[in-house]
């Protein structure tokens, strides 16, 4: 009996020193994504566990030239959170515009970022579709935008590391890489996929239980990713595939991204002005072009009052015009259909092509967002419309949630029918291999995460657009990348 009691007080003394003993958990580097979008600015930041020593070097040293091919390994997020502004970078005329827009942005990621990591916390802005749309018509086009921006947050305390405007490719390449890493389904050096595809990591708690169940090894994710200003499509790069083939083929490029020491190549479609506000804004064009934009709009729920729309055909005012709807969904999805199909004739069809896909950002909004499942089918996004289209007043219309602000509630017809149209004739995706998501363990998926793991992560090799390396930012990925990594080691 006494031989137990020493034996278990041992134990209990260990396991209490153990405890005690434990060593503490690491403190977190930081980095800090701007997204310049269509419709607003938003600041991303990412908390991370800090990055071994890259081999040759001291933690914060140099990156020594021989590092980047033997650092394999990602960062583990800790927390992600974001920030955001309506206002968007095409808007600001003059640097004191981007000071005024900055200034309150920053002293928002302050509160998340401390004051003694910010020198050492790297600091990006890139834009997408509303910067490269809109290019054409701004003074001084893209480069006076970015230049503007640049110029604001230079002297902002981080460790800043320059604006540029994102290749769509490229945004949907780095959305697939936000999805895959919080889902731990990056593909790994063993996997079937061709394209030299290597490196993994895992992100938040959903990677590590999928890592331990075998699902780091299983197939990778595919992202579709609709912005307010632009569509991407994105699939893993498969056996025998290859930049060239792919492209030989007409059937997207091939996007590679430095992951961790390794590279994972991804087949990417981008679509600017086939967002949900520039591809609902096309419909609405092409009913005016039918005569049934102001009266008998199908797109638009009746009303006892007419709808009060802003439509850009119109004019760019921003002045609303009244619309009376006739709220008929299989005309709206029709009108959408007739403007989709040409557009998306070569991108493959989604159901043939193997992929399981995630959907998000507006394809998220307007089915989940509306009432739909995260696993709902086509048969019941057309189920949705009909009944949104209907109005909410009618006995078999449907009462849209309250977290569907005012002002949008009366497009919500028009763009369930849009996001409709987009899956059946533009992805052709129809099987059931979609999964609506937003959220991944609270983290929000976009491409801005990925963004981070590239660009601050990335050691070594470049992003390539079929194999050629993407140009805007000297040293984007490679060098640049191999630098910014040195800021979130340990």
């Amino acid at each position: 009996m006494s031989l137990a009691i020493v034996v278990l007080g041992g134990l209990y003394l260990s396991l209490a020193l153990g405890q005690f003993m434990a060593p503490p958990p690491p403190t977190p580097v930081f980095a800090v994504m701007i997204d310049a979008g269509s419709t607003g600015t938003r600041a991303h930041i990412a908390a991370f566990a800090p990055l071994p020593p890259a081999p040759g070097r001291a933690a914060g040293a140099a990156p020594a030239a021989s590092a980047a091919a033997a650092a394999a390994a990602l960062p583990t997020l800790l927390s992600y959170k974001t920030v955001s502004f309506p206002t968007t970078l095409t808007e600001l005329a003059s640097p004191a515009d981007a000071t005024a827009l900055f200034a309150p942005l920053l002293a928002d990621v302050g509160h998340q970022v401390p004051a003694a990591a910010r020198g050492r916390t790297p600091l990006y802005l890139r834009a997408t579709a509303g910067v490269r749309l809109a290019a054409a018509s701004v003074p001084g086009g893209s480069a006076a935008v970015m230049d503007r921006a640049a110029a604001a947050l230079n002297g902002s305390g981080y460790a800043w590391q320059g604006a540029g405007v994102l290749d769509g490719r490229v945004e949907g390449a780095y959305a697939w890489l936000s999805v895959n890493y919080l889902l731990g389904r990056l593909p790994t050096a063993t996997d079937a996929g061709g394209g030299g595809q290597s490196g993994g990591g895992g992100g938040g708690s959903a990677a590590v239980a999928a890592a331990a169940a075998g699902g780091a090894a299983a197939s990778s994710f595919g992202a579709m990713d609709l912005g307010g200003g632009s569509l991407q499509v994105v699939r893993t790069v498969r056996g025998g595939e290859d930049a060239a083939s792919v492209a030989g083929a007409g059937a997207g490029d091939v996007v590679t991204l430095p992951v961790g020491g390794g590279a994972a190549s991804v087949v990417a479609f981008s679509y600017d002005g086939w967002g949900l506000g520039g591809g609902s804004a096309r419909v609405l064009a092409a009913l005016d072009a039918d005569g049934t934009l102001d009266e008998d709009n199908p797109c638009f729920p009746p009303s006892e009052l007419p709808h009060r729309v802003v439509v850009p055909s119109r004019g760019a005012g921003g002045e609303r015009l009244p619309i009376v709807g006739a709220g008929d969904f299989r005309r709206c999805v029709d009108a959408a259909k007739r403007l989709v199909a040409p557009a998306f004739a070569g991108l493959p069809d989604g159901d043939e092509d193997g992929s399981e896909y995630v959907a998000f950002a507006h394809l998220y909004d307007r089915t989940v967002g509306v009432g739909l499942a995260e696993n709902a089918t086509l048969y019941e996004v057309w189920e949705l419309g009909s009944r949104v289209c209907r109005g909410e007043r009618t006995a078999d219309g449907y009462a849209l949630p309250e977290s569907v602000r005012n002002g949008e509630r009366s497009r919500v017809c028009l763009e369930v029918a849009y996001v409709y149209a987009l899956l059946r004739w533009g992805v052709k995706v129809g099987g059931g291999r979609l999964i609506f998501r937003q959220y991944v363990d609270g983290e929000m998926l976009g491409w801005a995460l990925g963004g981070l793991l590239v660009e601050g992560a990335g050691r070594g090799g470049s992003v390539t657009v079929g194999g050629v390396p993407v140009g805007g930012m000297a040293g984007w990925g490679g060098a640049k990348a191999e630098a910014a990594a040195g800021l979130l080691e340990g």
